[in-house]
């Protein structure tokens, strides 16, 4: 079944965006755009062909991966992220286990279908690896444990948000959920002036 272009549209409407004011939400929304014309160029291929706009080309390739994607590998690579928050997220956990847990994870599961779907740049990925650092760095004592300790609540606060976007996720729009919250935007650059000497 078709992830139809209203909830795609919906998705990535700028209203969505966690921002103070609608200028910097859509401000957002457009370097998210960028993200996508710039890392995921299946997209791009279907906007030029086609002729679409940006939304319906997503639509285009999303239902192309529901055709190769299954609900199971979805399913346990859910999983995974859960299993994943609990760790970080346990009170009950020492931090001296939390760190080695954390150093030795990788999200396999996950980073199958992702690769499928030729997604590079994913804030999850980005985070367990700079995670995997500072897990390393702190079991070597050479990162402070009340700054690592503070480091996890972040990034349980990220994990855990990611999970409740998607806690709908299905085969009809796996691509879709992973383009709009876990595809790294690219930051408005600020172009620098020089002035003659």
């Amino acid at each position: 079944m078709a992830f139809e272009t209203d909830n795609i549209e919906k998705i990535f409407h700028y209203s969505t965006e966690h921002k103070d004011d609608d200028e910097a939400k859509r401000e957002k929304n457009n370097r998210r755009f960028e993200t996508i014309c710039r890392k995921l160029p299946e997209v791009m291929h279907v906007v030029y062909e086609s002729k679409n706009g940006i939304i319906a080309s997503i639509g285009i390739v999303n239902e192309r991966y529901t055709q190769i994607l299954s609900q199971e590998d979805i399913a346990n690579a859910i999983k995974e992220l859960q299993s994943f928050y609990k760790i970080i997220s346990n009170h009950h956990i020492d931090i001296h286990t939390k760190a080695s847990i954390i150093s030795s994870f990788d999200f396999k599961e996950y980073r199958k279908l992702v690769n499928t779907c030729k997604f590079s740049g994913l804030k999850s990925v980005s985070r367990l690896t700079n995670m995997k650092t500072m897990s390393i760095n702190y079991l070597h004592g050479k990162f402070d444990k009340k700054l690592y300790s503070e480091d996890l609540k972040l990034q349980s606060f990220f994990f855990n948000n990611l999970i409740s976007k998607y806690k709908d996720m299905s085969i009809d729009n796996f691509y879709v959920y992973v383009l709009r919250y876990d595809l790294k935007t690219i930051k408005s650059r600020i172009p620098v002036i020089r002035t003659k000497k």
